[in-house]
């Protein structure tokens, strides 16, 4: 018997995370991440000036922890007048 899965449905390659601190420096947003596993991940940052209107930040930068299940990303702030951020983490392959 074999049995096809499509990688994009297994549960366990999700990463929780969740932002524990958000500060903006020199224009700079820089948020806090904690995860929940410290398996080796991919995460990608979302940006947005409105809810609806998420998109993944090109310019966002990583900043490694003192820890496997903890970073700091950092993104540019511009000159909005409110920016969004959320992070979208996957187990790496």
């Amino acid at each position: 018997m074999r049995l096809m899965i499509d990688p994009e449905d297994l549960y366990a390659q999700a990463i929780p995370s969740e932002i524990e601190g958000l500060d903006i420096v020199d224009g700079r947003m820089y948020a806090d991440a904690r995860f929940a596993s410290p398996r080796p991940r991919i995460t990608h940052v979302e940006t947005a000036t409105d809810l609806d209107q998420f998109t993944r930040d090109e310019g966002a930068e990583e900043i490694t922890g003192q820890s496997r299940n903890r970073a700091t990303f950092a993104v540019d702030a511009a000159e909005d007048i409110q920016k969004f951020l959320r992070l979208r983490t996957i187990a790496r392959p």
